[in-house]
């Protein structure tokens, strides 16, 4: 992969530097919505929930409440009322399902497992970055600075200051 990738335009063209800087920097549109309050959602991973169940992300207070509201504070998905999997095992199926729905949220979180080795997976690193690079490929922002994470540190790939940069600016781009 070059770094020059992320130079071209919509067409394959190549952009000039100036067309680059004002495609990586123009404002960006209107963000996602929690799905239950409408509420816009915070860019923040500790200030949204990922629901394998139904595919939507919540913000945290939306799943708080709910949580509350249940005397076990195991409460069902405030959006499609799945209940909470009761297991590692279950809850790492709900992922793959939506993974194999190419849900770009679900490769992230399943690289994210992978790379530090949570629900009981294996540390696969460079697994982990494949995924990334798919959740990206399918429109996560996440994917793509999760990715340049990993070449900026050399987790699972060579650390490569170029490719680190080119992923962020990707990212920065969705």
């Amino acid at each position: 992969m070059s770094g020059d990738e992320g130079r071209a335009g919509d067409g394959g063209q190549e952009l000039t530097p100036d067309q680059h800087e004002r495609r990586l920097f123009k404002p960006h549109e209107k963000g996602e919505d929690c799905a239950v309050c409408m509420t816009r959602l915070n860019y923040h991973v500790t200030k949204k929930v990922y629901m394998a169940c139904c595919g939507k992300e919540l913000c945290i207070e939306c799943v708080e409440e709910t949580d509350a509201r249940d005397p076990d504070g195991e409460a069902p998905c405030c959006f499609c009322r799945t209940p909470f999997p009761e297991t590692q095992e279950e809850a790492l199926a709900r992922i793959r399902r939506r993974f194999k729905r190419d849900d770009p949220t679900a490769s992230n979180t399943l690289g994210t497992y992978y790379l530090y080795g949570e629900l009981d997976l294996p540390v696969q690193k460079t697994k982990a970055c494949k995924l990334f690079l798919k959740a990206g490929m399918l429109g996560s922002s996440e994917g793509y600075c999760n990715l340049a994470n990993c070449y900026f540190d050399g987790q699972g790939v060579k650390r490569d200051m170029q490719k680190a940069k080119h992923y962020y600016e990707k990212a920065a781009i969705l």
